[in-house]
């Protein structure tokens, strides 16, 4: 950001609030097939972070890839929105590519240096919390998968129903560079009759300031 020449600002941090649950899913998918491979397969740290690392790389840089060139654009678009959106693309952007960067390098060489093999029968009270929340939750995502597999049909028809109705919805949308909300403010103009005098101007204007505020005080 800096050498792009950009501050901190509400466009840059709103871009690294964003980035920061999407930079950790590199590292995660990284550390967990290195896990795997020590427990499953009974690699030590070093071999199972070398091996894990290349048996999942492409994947992690495809999906890498495909976050940035979402958000690669944005940093191109013209006029007044691009003005606004080029600091969020860019920033986002090289933050997706750093975390890329650091799951091929950083998370393999600590998980080399930390992990260890896990002992059977030994699980610590964490893993055993982790285990009573998380286990519901699996065995309830392995039976929506498995309806999934079996009635396939469907599920795509859903998807491209879903995905139809889309379309409509976009075209019935109101659209626009700013939301509209009420800032709590306004406007009164008035139009005195030709001839209309300065001081009988400022009595009309009197009046009417006497009328908003007595309304504005009854509304409140």
């Amino acid at each position: 950001m800096w050498w792009a020449g950009y501050t901190l600002n509400t466009i840059t941090l709103l871009a690294l609030a964003l980035a920061v649950g999407i930079v950790i899913d590199d590292a995660i998918v990284v550390l967990e097939n290195i896990f795997r491979h020590i427990e499953e397969k009974k690699e030590t740290p070093m071999v199972a972070a070398v091996q894990a690392t290349k048996e999942i790389g492409l994947a992690v840089m495809a999906t890498t890839l495909s976050l940035i060139a979402v958000f690669v654009p944005v940093a191109f678009m013209g006029g007044i929105p691009g003005r606004f959106l080029r600091s969020f693309g860019i920033t986002m952007a090289f933050s997706i590519a750093v975390s890329m960067l650091v799951s091929f390098t950083l998370t393999p060489m600590m998980a080399s240096r930390w992990l260890k093999a896990p002992v059977a029968g030994a699980r610590s009270v964490g893993e055993r919390i982790v285990d009573w929340f998380y286990r519901p939750v699996e065995r309830l995502y392995g039976r929506v998968l498995g309806f999934v597999m079996r009635h396939r049909w469907i599920v795509v028809s859903m998807a491209a129903l879903t995905l139809g109705s889309c379309i409509p919805l976009a075209i019935k949308a109101p659209k626009g560079f700013l939301p509209v909300n009420d800032d709590g403010r306004f406007q009164v103009q008035v139009r005195a009759p030709e001839g209309t005098s300065l001081e009988e101007t400022r009595l009309i204007g009197e009046r009417i300031a006497r009328a908003v505020g007595t309304r504005t005080r009854t509304c409140a």
